[in-house]
């Protein structure tokens, strides 16, 4: 918790979106994060992580001229490089 405090402080003027797991708002949220360069906490995860978000988390990139894309779910979407994503669980050791 003191973790994430200290996150939320560091990044709230970036834009920090806060999401869950399983909210409805977690891919359009993290569309918007990923193409305008914003941060990203992805708040309760348990041992095991959606699919949709294994090519986001690896960073596989693909690259067209000067764009920078990222798969997410069935479509593409620009990754801008400013983009943070912060996973944060309750686990005691993850």
């Amino acid at each position: 918790l003191q973790g994430i405090t200290w996150i939320k402080r560091r990044e709230e003027k970036r834009g920090l979106h806060i999401v869950r797991l399983g909210q409805k708002q977690l891919i359009p949220k993290l569309e918007n994060a990923l193409e305008n360069g914003k941060p990203i906490i992805i708040e309760n995860l348990a041992t095991s992580i959606d699919a949709v978000l294994g090519p986001v988390i690896s960073r596989q990139v693909t690259r067209r001229g000067r764009t920078v894309f990222v798969k997410l779910g069935d479509k593409e979407v620009d990754y801008h490089p400013d983009f943070k994503l912060y996973l944060q669980t309750k686990l005691s050791n993850p």
